[in-house]
């Protein structure tokens, strides 16, 4: 697999992913596809797409997911099953809310914000019959 392949792969499983992945889950992604990739390789492709800003990589919970939309949006968070994914809904107060924090971290000099909502997912819901 050429280097451009392997690029496209990351990318396409990070992008068709309902879910935020962690490097080890979008590890398994590849390897599934192709198992000749090496870890090493992998860290190195990923890496560089991090670096040209193709993904974008944040800490939450302690955990690193791995994020495509680099647009202002916000995330659902299951506690249960720890799957982060991008919200589905339109909230436009949200949105100039979003917008407000981060000018405001601009003039404070701190990295990011983000506004993540807390909820049992609908997966873990039906799991759970609540």
């Amino acid at each position: 697999m050429s280097n451009v392949q392997l690029n496209q792969l990351i990318e396409r499983i990070v992008r068709c992913n309902q879910n935020h992945l962690t490097r080890e889950e979008l590890y398994i992604g590849v390897r599934l596809v192709n198992s000749k990739i090496d870890k090493k390789q992998f860290s190195e492709k990923l890496n560089s797409l991090i670096r040209k800003g193709r993904i974008a990589e944040f800490d939450f919970n302690g955990r690193i997911y791995l994020d495509y939309d680099a647009k202002l949006h916000f995330h659902e968070y299951c506690p249960i099953c720890k799957n982060l994914k991008n919200c589905e809904y339109d909230f436009k107060v949200l949105a100039i809310l979003q917008a407000e924090m981060q000018r405001k971290i601009k003039t404070r000099n701190l990295i990011n914000s983000d506004l993540i909502f807390n909820g049992i997912c609908d997966n873990c819901r039906n799991i759970n019959g609540k």
